[in-house]
């Protein structure tokens, strides 16, 4: 059975690794979303796994995740592409703005400007896709987290990427209230 597969964040990392490892099940389809279309790790993929005769099954997707309209119109895209919708949706784009700053340091701008990025930012992201999710048979919505924002291991990490933990933490409850209200499991 074949699924579809949407990942933000698929230029590079974690993102791209993602990509690659959806990519070994020859059913899936993978929509690899990117504020670098063009960049030379997607286009070898492209290249290695569309094979010229037969239907592709990697596209990439031009997606800012910051910004609402281009969200609007990658979902647009995405909906030709996959009429079905989208069975997982996964969230790898992130950003860690201050990682190594002391707490008394902290430039408070860019701070709440993270806390945006994985609360206010999600949502713009999300709400564009959500017809094709709710359109599909799996309905899945993943964020990458990190292990920063368990508040029972917050002891463990006091020193390090206050703003990212913090953000982190909030997307977490912002995704498993939002996942309440659409019926979708969140992880």
């Amino acid at each position: 059975m074949s699924s579809t597969w949407l990942v933000t964040g698929s230029n590079r990392g974690i993102g791209l690794a993602i990509v690659d490892l959806l990519l070994k099940d020859t059913s899936n389809f993978v929509i690899a979303t990117t504020r670098k279309p063009y960049a030379e790790s997607l286009r070898e993929l492209v290249e290695h796994v569309n094979i010229p005769g037969k239907p592709p099954r990697l596209h990439i997707v031009r997606l800012d995740v910051q910004d609402a309209g281009e969200a609007q119109r990658a979902a647009d895209i995405v909906a030709e592409l996959v009429p079905g919708g989208i069975d997982y949706f996964v969230g790898n784009a992130g950003v860690n703005y201050q990682p190594q700053t002391a707490f008394d340091d902290l430039d408070l701008d860019l701070f709440l400007e993270e806390l945006k990025y994985y609360t206010v930012d999600v949502i713009r992201l999300l709400k564009p896709f959500l017809p094709l999710i709710l359109k599909s048979s799996a309905k899945k919505v993943v964020f990458l987290t990190s292990i920063c924002s368990s508040l029972e291991l917050a002891k463990k990490f006091h020193d390090i990427s206050y703003p990212y933990c913090v953000a982190k933490t909030a997307l977490n409850m912002l995704l498993v209230k939002w996942g309440f209200v659409f019926n979708i499991p969140t992880f």
